[in-house]
């Protein structure tokens, strides 16, 4: 069996709800997979405005979740008895997310042909002519708003749902200090810049120089970037998408050509 990740402790960062694929795919890989939830996502009611406006809405527009995470409040808050939503066409910021309303058995008709995230779907050829099109942003509170500013320009009217806010998850650092004391980690999953805040918060800054050498594997630019502003000196690795498969992947490659790491 291939075990490109034999040997190497990878640190999964996901929220809780979305750990188990994660982890099966580092130990498929032959990884050690150690599970450290950052961020919890807990479900919110969202605006009185934002619902009345849901009535626009056609078959033939666009349903457009920022996350996994969105997909995943959009189903518990349909599941609550709330007035159906219309057949809509669903686009997905990268594969993570494709996967995620594949799940709940929407129908993708859009993804980025190239990349991860919204300036890639941007890019994609459904999205380059909306004229008349109305789109539902699906998403938590806070957050960039890339798309708000973007797809009016493009024709489309903006409807969004706010569905959920991120909460710091009660995992215990003192096990993530044992981890860096003991060196059982090499590689660092990081799917937003949130995570990475909410790491870089909660670590005692005597480990910080530990956790700093570790590999990081992220499907944004500006994640990395944020890392190597925070003192990061091991390999800053991008990853195509933020699916379990694209990073386990990315993890793969880099430990196969660099066996000796800090």
């Amino acid at each position: 069996m291939d075990s490109p990740l034999h040997g190497a402790g990878i640190l999964v960062t996901r929220p809780a709800a979305q750990l188990a694929g994660a982890i099966r795919a580092v130990a498929d890989a032959g990884g050690d997979a150690l599970a450290f939830p950052l961020l919890k996502l807990e479900w919110r009611e969202p605006a009185a405005e934002e619902t009345a406006a849901l009535a626009q809405l056609q078959e033939d527009d666009w349903l457009l979740p920022v996350s996994p995470g969105a997909v995943e409040a959009l189903g518990h808050w349909l599941a609550g008895c709330r007035p159906a939503l219309p057949r809509l066409r669903a686009a997905a910021v990268g594969q993570a997310t494709a996967e995620a309303l594949r799940e709940q058995a929407w129908q993708v008709s859009a993804t980025p042909t190239e990349g991860d995230g919204a300036a890639a779907l941007l890019a994609s050829p459904d999205f380059k002519d909306l004229d008349g099109r109305r789109v539902l942003i699906c998403r938590g509170e806070g957050g960039r708003r890339v798309l708000d500013q973007q797809l009016p320009a493009r024709g489309a009217e903006v409807l969004a749902l706010t569905l959920y806010r991120r909460a710091p998850a009660e995992s215990d650092p003192a096990r993530l200090g044992q981890w860096l004391k003991a060196s059982r980690l090499h590689c660092l999953l990081l799917t937003s810049a949130s995570s990475l805040e909410a790491l870089l918060a909660r670590l005692d800054a005597s480990l910080l120089p530990s956790l700093q050498r570790l590999a990081v594997v992220a499907p944004s630019e500006r994640v990395l970037k944020m890392a190597a502003e925070a003192g990061f000196t091991g390999p800053l690795l991008a990853a195509p998408d933020a699916s379990d498969r694209a990073m386990v992947r990315t993890a793969a490659d880099w430990w196969q050509g660099n066996r000796t790491v800090s």
